[in-house]
């Protein structure tokens, strides 16, 4: 009776060359390859800052306890390639803006992230104005609920994040405006 084949652990088993590209992040071998030349071009010094890169990729992505396969020492050297070389790309391109156009990009950068933070707000409010309103309304009025106990509520069984100064801003807004509503004259 001949014996079991054992699992391989070199890269022809399909799986560990899925592993490498979850990995690495480089979904295809021609993307691995163009990796692995662009390191081949590097001086020592920067290959030993990519070996650096690739010890705390796997300090923080390896799971202790199990083994250290040749795959995954393998995924977080490209995936520190990979880091390495967009870090270089982007300080080149950084390097031939002149002042003015940086300055533009910057500016352009920090007008997206102040829509971005208010368009998560804006949704955040009219969620609690949609969806939530009326059961904050019941916790509060009728079962006496205090605003950290209505955020945990909200957290809890609908999976709603928001502080309690947030929820209690909210609620007397809504408030206001359906008082208001209310006394126009019909």
């Amino acid at each position: 009776m001949r014996p079991k084949k054992k699992n391989k652990i070199g890269t022809d088993n399909q799986a560990n060359i899925k592993l490498i590209a979850e990995i690495s992040e480089l979904p295809t071998a021609s993307e691995r390859s163009a990796a692995l030349r662009w390191y081949e071009q590097q001086s020592e010094i920067n290959r030993i800052k990519i070996h650096e890169g690739q010890s705390k990729i796997i300090r923080n992505k390896h799971i202790s306890g199990g083994p250290l396969t040749p795959e995954i020492s393998y995924g977080s050297l490209l995936l520190a390639i990979k880091i390495a070389r967009r870090n270089e790309d982007s300080l080149s391109i950084k390097r031939a803006l002149s002042v003015a156009e940086a300055n533009e990009i910057a500016n352009q950068r920090a007008d997206g992230f102040k829509k971005e933070k208010r368009l998560r707000g804006a949704e955040k409010a009219q969620k609690i104005r949609v969806q939530y309103y009326g059961l904050i309304c019941v916790l509060k009025e009728q079962k006496d609920f205090s605003w950290s106990e209505v955020a945990s509520y909200l957290y809890r069984y609908h999976n709603f994040d928001a502080t309690k100064a947030y929820l209690q801003q909210q609620y007397n807004k809504l408030k206001k405006e359906a008082d208001s509503v209310e006394k126009l004259p019909k």
